[in-house]
């Protein structure tokens, strides 16, 4: 059985760190920290913040469909690589509390990568 590691599979990107109070409610939806600790999947019927972002922001925080994403840090140990999966297809970023893992091949569903990179079952394993 061979052992793949997750960066031949994709790439991690960090996310937005340098927020503008005065664009919160009103752009595109936000990913936050809560929204990653709170949510399996995040699609279409999760409700998230809004952000105004600039077009170079979007650009590069963006979030595709099938992206999971990581909290980066934490009070605790046992809540750090908490992950969830972006089901959704409209234009998303997501913060700098956090890390983006893309996939550069199709090899896993995006549900079952849900499952798949669930921070207690990889503590387990």
């Amino acid at each position: 059985m061979a052992i793949i590691k997750l960066k031949e599979l994709g790439e991690f990107k960090g996310g937005i760190s340098s927020l503008d109070k005065s664009k919160y409610n009103q752009g595109i939806n936000f990913v936050n920290y809560m929204d990653i600790f709170k949510n399996f999947f995040i699609d279409d019927d999760t409700k998230l913040s809004l952000y105004n972002a600039s077009e170079k922001e979007k650009y590069n925080y963006n979030l595709k469909y099938g992206d999971a994403i990581f909290t980066a840090s934490s009070e605790t140990p046992e809540e750090i690589a908490m992950s969830t999966i972006y089901l959704s297809n409209k234009m998303a970023i997501f913060n700098g509390f956090s890390k983006r893992y893309r996939f550069n091949h199709k090899i896993l569903l995006p549900k079952y990568a849900g499952y798949f990179l669930e921070v207690h079952v990889l503590e387990n394993m």
